[in-house]
């Protein structure tokens, strides 16, 4: 703004336009860690006490679950693409899947046999920008199935 002096006392004001930037209002999810974790939900010790390799067949109960502390689906989206692993089931659900896994126990050995489902837990930072240009954030975390598993361990 300007203000230029006529005399007498009398000045003229030249206003300037000042001009209103919207923001974009919305979510936004920064990323802060993830890391990936097994949980065991079957275990079993075998003893082979014969000359061949024992099969060994179990009929195990896994589960497959995806939750997390936000419904904002930018977030969700962020934190699966963050840590580069999908879910197995949509948010909110928990389920289980039974499984038939086979092992191969060698002669003369005793084996742990083990299965479960692998896990991610992803955290970060949601951002909620208004039109005013105002943010409020929070932290968010998830965890999610991606995948079962089963291994063998020889005692």
């Amino acid at each position: 703004m300007s203000v230029t002096t006529l005399g007498n006392n009398v000045s003229a004001v030249e206003s300037e336009t000042l001009f209103y930037q919207a923001c974009n209002e919305g979510y936004t999810y920064s990323h802060l860690d993830d890391y990936a974790y097994k949980e065991v939900e079957f275990q079993h010790e075998h003893t082979n006490n014969s000359p061949t390799t024992d099969s060994v067949t179990y009929s195990v109960s896994v589960t497959e679950s995806a939750d997390a502390s936000t419904t904002v689906s930018v977030s969700l989206d962020g934190m699966v693409a963050s840590a580069g692993v999908d879910t197995q089931v949509g948010w909110g659900v928990t389920t289980s899947e039974t499984l038939s896994i086979t092992w191969s126990v060698p002669a003369y050995s005793t084996y742990r046999l083990r299965a479960g489902s692998e896990w991610v837990k992803a955290s970060g930072t949601e951002t909620y920008t208004d039109s005013r240009c105002y943010t409020s954030s929070k932290s968010v975390d998830g965890n999610w199935t991606f995948q079962s598993w089963s291994d063998k361990q020889e005692l």
